[in-house]
């Protein structure tokens, strides 16, 4: 009887390419950043990208017809380079003796008009929801990581899940100087008149100048993330206190009169929109609870997405999908399936010289 069951997972429901297009069908909900839309996506056909390196920017080259002309590049200031795309990869495992008493049963459901109808629900539509369980896990810690690569990315330095060891550093990479930390001095008791706003101009104002006309007035803008410490000290700075104590009075306003939730923490100072990142409890992805980074938005191919193509046979030479889903069977005892999520993004900024960051004090 054991074997009839886990037989279930030897369907056509349970294929590489299925198990991949059932996963990409899984709605989810990205992270913080995910949620910004920072990141142009290209999707790759081999596991390297191929960038340009040029005056400290970095460019994809683009694919051409075989025959067709080439982009041209100037050899003495530009310097093409391989980069391996990253593997994203984990597993579950589900064992033989949590579907052995799986039976077919009849339910009871309820069309648009709600008139109740007997489906019989199968031993795969059992198998095939506890699969679907153990991927949308798995596809919520692949976006956790995800996360964290953007995290990494917008700071100019990409680190494994560690957070120690280094996948890339952008400014080594390019040659660039990363900016130097900027001390906003939130602990000063008597702080000079205009001196935070002053200093966030001047922020502003170097960011734009490193960006190098690819700024859209109108469009883009800086976006700030403090750890919970700087935001605490920022909030009630002289200064702020302020501009964040009439948003959060019109946010109040607007929630007791239409039953809203509070919408967030963002508001605008000194030109620059303010928000106080929502890391995770283990502070794994997380910004320093006494730091602040600075995050250009809506600026044109500043921060760039390459997914590459899984490494198994089916996907060989395709474009690379966000991940890749299969299922793997334990085919000498029978004791387990093992469902299977991966992923090959590479998430990078192409100026990382106007990536600034600053500290409390």
């Amino acid at each position: 009887m054991a074997n009839t069951i886990m037989n279930v997972f030897d369907g056509d429901a349970f294929t590489h390419v299925s198990m991949t297009a059932s996963a990409n069908r899984i709605v989810h909900i990205p992270k913080m950043l995910g949620r910004l839309n920072l990141f142009e996506v290209d999707r790759i056909t081999t596991p390297d990208v191929a960038i340009e390196s040029a005056k400290g920017r970095l460019n994809l080259i683009p694919t051409t017809e075989r025959g067709a002309p080439l982009p041209s590049a100037t050899p003495d200031k530009a310097q093409a380079r391989i980069v391996r795309t990253p593997r994203v990869a984990k597993q579950s495992t589900v064992y033989a003796y949590e579907v052995s008493t799986l039976r077919p049963y009849e339910d009871v459901v309820y069309d648009a008009q709600n008139r109740p109808a007997r489906i019989l629900v199968s031993e795969l539509d059992q198998a095939t929801s506890i699969i679907l369980q153990r991927q949308i896990k798995l596809q919520a810690d692949l976006e956790y990581t995800l996360e964290h690569h953007r995290l990494g990315a917008v700071q100019g330095k990409l680190l494994d899940s560690d957070g120690t060891r280094v996948i890339y550093d952008w400014f080594a990479e390019l040659g660039v100087t990363p900016p130097a930390e900027i001390d906003f001095d939130l602990d000063n008791a008597t702080p000079a008149k205009g001196a935070l706003r002053q200093k966030c101009i001047a922020l502003t104002q170097a960011v734009r100048k490193a960006l190098d006309g690819l700024w859209i007035d109108g469009s883009s803008y800086l976006l700030a993330m403090a750890g919970d410490a700087f935001w605490g000290a920022f909030t009630s700075h002289a200064e702020v206190d302020p501009t964040y104590g009439a948003f959060v009075k019109t946010v109040d306003q607007m929630s007791a009169l239409q039953n809203w939730g509070l919408p967030g923490q963002s508001f605008q100072f000194a030109g620059i929109r303010w928000d106080n990142y929502a890391g995770s409890s283990d502070n794994k992805v997380a910004v320093g609870t006494d730091k602040v980074i600075f995050i250009p938005v809506n600026v044109p191919g500043l921060f760039r997405l390459a997914y590459a193509p899984s490494e198994f046979f089916p996907y060989i030479n395709t474009p690379g999908k966000d991940f890749y889903s299969l299922l793997v069977r334990d085919m000498e005892r029978n004791a387990w399936v093992k469902p299977e999520i991966y992923s090959y993004p590479l998430h990078y900024c192409t100026a990382p010289e106007a990536l600034q960051r600053g500290r409390m004090t």
